[in-house]
């Protein structure tokens, strides 16, 4: 008979990453597992259990400041063993969306108060600029040369 594998043996959290993301994940997987199987639950009942905590856990894909973390996660889930490649998978491709949707709107965002403030002109500026000033400008211009 195989001896029991105590959930801290199987997902280790190394002390130097109990206060991240990654320790927040982990502490979620352990938490679902125990309670699992206080319930009960066979092995792999627990560890599908524990497995979805771990993924609920993660940081939302809710702003680019999330995707190094939620990345982190994801890594460190497939590696472990609690995300599996095919889900690690998605979960990146959905990091790399969200990173380059807010590259998109970060950029769109700078280009508009980039020429929002091109756009502002000094009052000589406008002066230089306006059609009116300029015709008034040609109209003194021919009566000095009469």
């Amino acid at each position: 008979m195989a001896r029991k594998v105590p959930p801290t043996e199987r997902l280790p959290i190394p002390q130097e990453l109990e206060a991240t993301a990654i320790g927040r994940c982990c502490k979620a997987w352990y938490r679902a597992y125990e309670k699992a199987a206080e319930q009960g639950r066979g092995e792999l009942s627990c560890g599908i259990r524990a497995n979805q905590a771990y993924r609920a856990a993660m940081p939302p894909l809710t702003c680019a400041e999330n995707v190094p973390d939620f990345v982190a996660c994801v890594t460190h889930g497939l590696v472990m063993g609690t995300i599996v490649d095919t889900i690690a998978t998605r979960l990146v491709h959905a990091a790399q969306v969200v990173s380059r949707s807010c590259k998109a709107s970060s950029c769109r965002s700078q280009a508009a108060s980039r020429n929002k403030t091109s756009n502002m002109k000094t009052p000589s500026q406008e002066q230089a600029m306006s059609p009116e000033i300029s015709r008034e400008e040609g109209d003194a211009q021919k009566k000095i040369s009469l």
